[in-house]
């Protein structure tokens, strides 16, 4: 399975108590300053001994957000998203994609703008952290632990003026760090340069796939595929069918997500073959298990720890249509 266009998505001990009020209006302000402050700057990610940086430009509108990230290092790609519509431009390929933007998918700054923080207490425990400086701004950090062992850590680094994010460190169960995403530099201004915003790939000679022409959602009363067994405060959000990368044929896609982590869940035929691999998997913070029923692999897929994708994994089962899931 391929990780989405976005490769940069960031993530939050505080004993017992439920996390204050000063703390969720952070959190809050965060979000708001996510999608409605106008921005650009020089982003780094680091994963394992990885190092990619990038440009992002990002502008609110009437009509709502407009994004451009540009690769400066490794392959070239440059993507541009207009509010839920994406598009990636992918010279060495001489490619162009195009797909709409789902719920639990997108990039380091996205996901965290839909959270409804408040009510992951029972998941997840939330303390400020001190304060720190990352690009030349103050930050307050904000520290998130996951309540079990089925979800990663957060660390975040807040703007104290703006309640940007400005780092995010993603922990594993031992509090290393897995990944981590920061501006380098960064400029809050009132309003992005146009030229900032704009596709500046030569794409006249480029072929362009419409990456989600294909997908099918799955109503309840047809799914044919459960899951009998998620971690605690996991649910379903969506089911559908969509050619998977590199393949012919209409996979099934379940997705499933705490609100914060999401897990992606492909069950594709086989028709006879053997299953190309099963069992564990892992490529920096994302961790994969595969195995194989009734003629179908299974692979589920996630940025959360190896136990979770392998409870979910083993409690992939077929169905009667309209059973639904638990």
């Amino acid at each position: 399975m391929k990780r989405g266009l976005f490769l940069l998505c960031l993530y939050l001990p505080f004993g017992a108590a439920l996390a204050g009020d000063d703390l969720l209006k952070s959190l809050s302000r965060m979000q708001d300053a996510l999608q409605n402050l106008n921005y650009y700057g020089t982003l780094v990610f680091m994963q394992g001994g990885d190092v990619q940086s990038m440009s992002l430009a990002h502008q609110a509108t009437e009509e709502g957000e407009i994004e451009r990230i540009v690769n400066l290092n490794g392959y070239a790609r440059e993507v541009i998203r207009n509010n839920d519509r994406v598009i990636c431009y992918l010279p060495d390929s001489k490619s162009v994609t195009v797909s709409t933007r789902r719920s639990g998918k997108g990039g380091w700054l996205s996901k965290l703008v839909a959270n409804d923080f408040a009510a992951m207490q029972a998941l997840y425990t939330f303390q400020m952290d001190g304060e720190d400086r990352v690009a030349g701004y103050l930050t307050q950090r904000v520290l998130i632990q996951p309540n079990d062992a089925y979800r990663y850590g957060y660390r975040l680094w807040l703007d104290k003026d703006s309640g940007l994010l400005l780092k995010s460190d993603l922990l594993s169960e031992s509090a290393e760090i897995l990944e981590q995403a920061m501006f380098a530099e960064i400029s809050i201004v009132d309003e992005v340069p146009a030229a900032m915003l704009q596709a500046s790939t030569p794409s006249d000679d480029f072929v362009w796939y419409e990456e989600n022409s294909e997908i099918e959602e799955i109503p309840p009363e047809a799914q044919t595929w459960r899951v009998t067994e998620m971690p605690v405060g996991f649910k379903l959000v969506s089911q559908m069918r969509h050619l998977l990368p590199d393949s012919s044929q209409l996979a099934e896609h379940l997705l499933i997500t705490d609100g914060l982590a999401s897990v992606s869940i492909y069950i594709e035929a086989l028709n006879g073959e053997p299953a190309p691999f099963n069992g564990p998997f892992e490529r920096g913070a994302v961790n994969v298990y595969s195995t194989a029923l009734d003629d179908h692999q299974i692979v589920v897929v996630g940025e959360v720890p190896a136990a979770t994708v392998e409870m979910l994994a083993k409690s992939v089962r077929r169905q009667a249509p309209g059973a639904g899931n638990d």
